[in-house]
């Protein structure tokens, strides 16, 4: 009989492969939330998906870890109509992803050092649905540091947060870019 997590990870190796568009779910507390996207890593304690809103139009990356995914669908008719739109959009970020080479086991570590060292605007959402964005600006073994900024791009503090409190990261997304013309403006 094969084991729930060799499911997991086949499910998520076929996909990856195939590129898939799966539908993740990771809040036990809202299941009509999710995210949508094509798998482009898979590390021992998360993926790296590529993100995509429900117009099919590009969402930059998300890092989600294992442990909170309760739910993946793919081929549903949801899917396959949004297929359908991320097709027609011209999709040219996905796939062509220089940034991460999977040096780390840990997609945490992984993603956080990246972004770190390229000074990546990151939106963190911890365990307790709090949200923190800005740019990494130190990291140790288990604490992150990070200049947080307000929606509307004003400079609000600093933020120190555990690793293990870290439910995903979202980078090169809307929100993010749209942050980033906001500081840019020098709001």
């Amino acid at each position: 009989m094969m084991k729930v997590k060799d499911l997991l990870n086949e499910l998520l190796d076929e996909s990856e492969r195939k590129q898939t568009l799966l539908s993740i779910y990771d809040n036990r507390d809202d299941i009509d939330k999710f995210y949508v996207g094509y798998i482009v890593e898979i590390f021992d304690d998360s993926i790296l998906l590529y993100s995509y809103d429900e117009n099919g139009e590009e969402d930059g990356y998300l890092l989600i870890r294992l442990v909170d995914i309760f739910k993946i669908e793919k081929e549903s008719t949801y899917l396959n109509g949004l297929n359908i739109l991320v097709k027609q959009n011209a999709s040219t970020e996905r796939g062509v992803n220089n940034k991460f080479k999977n040096d780390e086991k840990d997609g945490i570590t992984e993603v956080t050092s990246i972004c770190h060292e390229k000074r990546i605007l990151v939106t963190v959402k911890l365990i307790y649905e709090d949200f923190i964005a800005g740019y990494i600006v130190g990291k140790d073994d288990e604490y992150l540091l990070i200049e947080k900024y307000s929606k509307n791009g004003a400079r609000d503090g600093y933020n120190l947060i555990w690793f293990r409190d870290i439910q995903n990261i979202h980078f090169d997304g809307k929100e993010e870019k749209n942050l980033i013309k906001l500081l840019k403006a020098d709001v």
